[in-house]
């Protein structure tokens, strides 16, 4: 006889929702969040390029209202993300693969070393259309997706309409997926657990394509762009089908055999990005680095209020974060300046929170599985005692340890929305029990029970009874707390605290920790009580309707009107004092569809004769529905307009330039980028000056690092995830740059740097906020601030060279360099243990006459046509990788690593034609392995028995 099929239990009278119906649901909260960036002139981007010099100096009114309300927190959205996505996006048009940027630095991989997901499918639509206009768009898919994966894995486990709903919302109204949506790598990569679930939760029940699913998930997660994050969400997922599938091994056999392809699909991202880590400093640093990189226990303070760690949209006057100093312990005060609110603000939600705290204490085993993980990823993150050996485990040391929170955004949606469902399970077994012609289950009669036993059962309580106790113990610790805290009053007595717990001196805390940003610390939590009141008043109110539309008392459109009843009470909240910007019409008409939508399209079992329309359960559904959608919205409302106020790129100030400038909009025009462009003729490189003490503070104001690659310009100290470990050595020995971090900044003083290695390194630009008098400069451009000079004497992009020095070391090859008779024209230092081709010489004749002409076809080529009568070291001043190709006369020939990080090639005699490109092998391996891993995934898939369906029952 057939299997017969296992799959999700639903209780007797629980709806069946149509899947437009919840589509549309889903859409409600991404469109609150994200709709107003969509009307036109408007971008879902936390900063715009016209804010900063020199743009701000030529549109200073454009300049002013772009930083009102700008997003601090998430510069890296714009550089390096945008700009990346920019000359991929330019490369692609010139029919060029974008592996290469030849703008950054002396050339650095493209692919390989962004962050902005060039391989996540969604991301295309940034390449073909421009990014910035694709943002909000994207944004929004996020969201959604985000929200259906949970909706998705919810309904699989078997989870009533309501608590499907409400986990799916729960990570649409985080403050978390808000906060990180602008960098939108970190939130598509966590975005895929949900999937992850959901593909292990098919195996379980023997579903088909769980596999499928699993190795897709994994996969695009991977190819997100932001890898430590995805390692984390493909750890959690392992972790449930470990502690779900192993005691079916063919089961637990399928799931593993789905990561294994999700590692292979990845591997277009992950091989090239490992590759480009390799050559850089930016690597792991052990065990003991991450330990001391974890977040303190203090940080999970952010739970309960959002934003505590310090507002997007405030630069605070503190050096270091008021809350973070009066909440870490003193034995973890190493920690405080490295505070960073995207990972200390730890808020998933009031209601979530609230929920959660109800499946744990009514449905404590339903519960162990999502807070067992919480606790796990919490531990990791905060290295409590015992869990810092995880540090040692492979793929989980790729990054700071506060990464792991990611994964708290779905599990605390999935462990809230079983507080859902324990209050709408406890509601249909209410109304069966309030049910007078009640009759005992299939169940119930297998156990024995007869109509006798099942009508004197008692009254379901318990769940009701924990909500609404938890519901007014919220309201009242928010009063209390409410009417306790004074932010206005004296800062000096916290002041006073703090040192005292940090044994440091007043004056000293004083400093670090000014009056003014206590008090606005203060308000920030002032304000949030009134959040916590709001969500306990939902959540008791919750409990109440539970009990009263199970009776029949309230029928039909009456449960909906008590609803609805219960929602107005919330209204205060979202007309508060406390929203940064009021309700646009876009978030109004966007709730409103969605309300009509629930009330109106939500589908349900079919109406019988035998049952009242205004008595059927779907209306007592829709009840307890409407109630957490408009609290979520609410709650949604209260912190995503500060992180996601969009920026106008179309002031009248901008709109009246050029038509260049309504092509370009996010990057207008610019005198002072046109003449940076006259002086390094279309070769040469920019070199900034910074006399401050880390070398940042200045930069910032010399056209941010990453910003002149937008205008085709080249920088030589761009802010990239992973800088060449030579170059920065390079750079860094001759002194013209610092070391930043694991990159490089610019130098402090210009009188200090080597002539001959900023001829080598092609630099024919500096910038200074301050005029600079030194003889080897032309003043160019000035204005305020900012001023522009021309350096003759750079190197030519390819040179032929007639003599090679080949050092013991790379120690010796570096003092070479930087020696006072180095001479970049005339001689070439190869790299250690360097073997000379056939014919090679390390002296030739200098050759006046010999001519070399470039010419590049493509970003990732560089030909190069030599005549010369006794031949010589060919030196590419460009970026030494060794995926650079090279082909000479149309034979394959071997670029050697030359003056420590350029290029080189021994040329023969005459006149030869060298053709290079650069190929990495990583980005080919990765790509073929990512094809036939999802064509391995869709094989097995087909291949899989469908499943079976029981032999229909003759009839009688």
């Amino acid at each position: 006889m057939p299997r017969m099929q296992a799959g999700p239990k639903t209780e007797p009278g629980t709806p069946r929702p149509h899947l437009l119906v919840v589509w549309l649901l889903l859409l409600v909260l991404p469109a609150l969040a994200v709709g107003p960036a969509l009307m036109p002139g408007e971008r879902l981007l936390s900063q715009l390029p016209v804010a900063f010099p020199p743009l701000a100096l030529e549109y200073p009114t454009a300049a002013d209202a772009a930083r009102d309300g700008m997003n601090y927190s998430t510069s890296d959205r714009l550089f390096p993300v945008l700009t990346d996505q920019v000359e991929a996006r330019r490369q692609l048009a010139a029919g060029t693969l974008p592996t290469w940027d030849p703008h950054l630095g002396a050339g650095v991989p493209l692919f390989a070393g962004s962050i902005a997901g060039l391989a996540y499918p969604p991301n295309w639509l940034g390449l073909l259309l421009a990014p910035d206009l694709a943002a909000a768009w994207l944004a929004l898919l996020s969201l959604f997706l985000a929200g259906l994966g949970m909706w998705l894995f919810l309904r699989a486990k078997g989870c009533t309409f309501e608590a499907a709903l409400a986990g799916a919302l729960f990570m649409q109204a985080s403050l978390w997926g808000f906060t990180n949506l602008h960098d939108f790598m970190k939130v598509d990569a966590a975005l895929w657990t949900p999937w992850l679930l959901l593909g292990v939760e098919r195996i379980r029940q023997a579903r088909r394509g769980g596999l499928l699913l699993l190795a897709l998930a994994g996969g695009l997660s991977l190819l997100a762009g932001f890898y430590p994050i995805a390692i984390f969400g493909l750890a959690t997922a392992g972790l449930y089908a470990a502690g779900t599938l192993l005691p079916q091994p063919r089961r637990f056999g399928r799931a593993l055999a789905g990561f294994l392809l999700a590692l292979g699909i990845g591997a277009w991202q992950v091989l090239p990005a490992l590759e480009a880590s390799e050559h850089s400093l930016r690597q792991s640093g052990g065990a003991a680095a991450m330990e001391g990189q974890a977040l303190p226990p203090a940080a999970s303070a952010g739970l309960l209020v959002p934003d505590l760690f310090g507002t997007p949209d405030e630069i605070s006057a503190a050096a270091i974060d008021p809350m973070a100093a009066a909440l870490v312990s003193r034995a973890r005060q190493d920690a405080l300046p490295r505070v960073n609110a995207l990972e200390w603000n730890l808020h998933f939600g009031v209601l979530a929170l609230l929920f959660g705290l109800v499946a744990l204490i009514t449905r404590p085993r339903q519960a162990a599985a999502p807070a067992a993980l919480l606790l796990l990823w919490f531990g990791f993150a905060q290295a409590w005692p015992g869990f810092a050996w995880l540090y040692h485990l492979p793929g989980l040391d790729a990054g700071a340890p506060g990464r792991a929170l990611a994964m708290a955004w779905p599990l605390f949606a999935w462990l809230g929305a079983l507080g859902v469902e324990a209050l709408a399970r406890e509601s249909e077994r209410l109304r069966l029990w309030r049910d007078p012609h009640r009759q005992p289950t299939s169940r119930q009669r297998r156990e024995g029970l007869s109509v006798a036993d099942v009508r004197t059962e008692r009254e379901p309580l318990f769940v009701t009874l924990v909500a609404a106790s938890l519901g007014v113990l919220a309201m009242a610790g928010a009063l209390a707390a409410w009417a306790w805290l004074d932010p206005t009053q004296d800062p000096g007595a916290l002041q006073r605290a703090i040192a005292e717990r940090h044994g440091l001196p007043l004056s000293e805390v004083a400093a670090l920790v000014p009056g003014g940003a206590l008090t606005a610390a203060l308000l920030r939590v002032h304000a949030a009580l009134g959040a916590w009141f709001a969500s306990g008043l939902l959540i008791a109110s919750a409990a109440v309707l539970v009990r009263l539309v199970s009776g029949r008392a309230l029928l039909g459109r009456g449960t909906l009107a008590m609803a609805l009843a219960l929602a107005i009470a919330l209204a205060p909240r979202l007309a508060s004092g406390a929203f940064e910007l009021p309700l646009s019409e876009t978030a109004l008409l966007a709730l409103g569809a969605g309300l009509v939508g629930l009330l109106f399209l939500h589908g349900s079992t079919p109406f019988t004769r035998n049952v009242p329309e205004w008595e059927h359960p779907g209306w007592q559904h829709n009840a307890l529905a409407v109630l957490l959608v408009v609290g979520l919205g609410a709650e949604a409302l209260d912190v995503a307009p500060r992180h996601l106020t969009p920026r106008t790129v179309e002031p009248a100030e901008l709109a009246a330039t050029s038509e260049r400038s309504r092509a370009v909009q996010v990057f207008p025009p610019s005198e002072a980028m046109d003449a940076i462009a006259a002086t390094t003729g279309g070769t040469g490189r920019v070199l900034r000056v910074d006399a401050s003490a880390e070398g940042v503070a200045e930069v910032v104001q010399l056209a941010r690092p990453n910003m002149l690659s937008a205008y085709g310009l080249r920088d030589l100290t761009p802010y990239i995830v992973f800088t060449p470990r030579t170059l920065i050595e390079l750079v860094t020995q001759a002194g013209a740059g610092r070391s930043f971090r694991s990159g490089i900044t610019a130098p402090a003083d210009f009188a200090g740097t080597d002539s001959s290695t900023l001829d080598l390194l092609r630099v024919t630009t500096v910038l200074s906020v301050r005029p600079l008098d030194d003889p080897r400069l032309e003043p160019v451009w000035e204005a305020p601030g900012f001023h522009v000079y021309r350096r003759p004497g750079a190197l030519d992009v390819a040179r032929l060279v007639p003599t090679a020095v080949l050092p013991d070391s790379d120690a010796e090859a570096l003092a070479r360099l930087a020696a006072p008779d180095f001479a970049p024209r005339k001689e070439v230092v190869l790299a250690p243990g360097t073997l000379l081709p056939d014919g090679a010489r390390l002296t030739a004749e200098a050759d006046p006459d010999a001519t070399v002409i470039t010419r590049r076809p493509a970003a990732n080529r560089l030909d190069v046509q030599v005549t010369s009568r006794d031949g010589g070291w060919l030196l590419m001043t460009e970026q030494f990788m060794p995926d650079w190709k090279v082909n000479l006369d149309g034979v394959d020939a071997e670029l050697v690593r030359a003056n420590h990080a350029l290029r080189a090639l021994w040329v023969p005699p005459g006149e030869h034609l060298v053709r290079t490109w650069y190929e990495p092998w990583s980005l080919r391996y990765g790509a073929a392995l990512a094809l036939l891993s999802a064509l391995l995934a869709g094989l097995l898939t087909w291949r899989e028995r469908p499943p079976r369906t029981p032999e229909p029952t003759p009839a009688t």
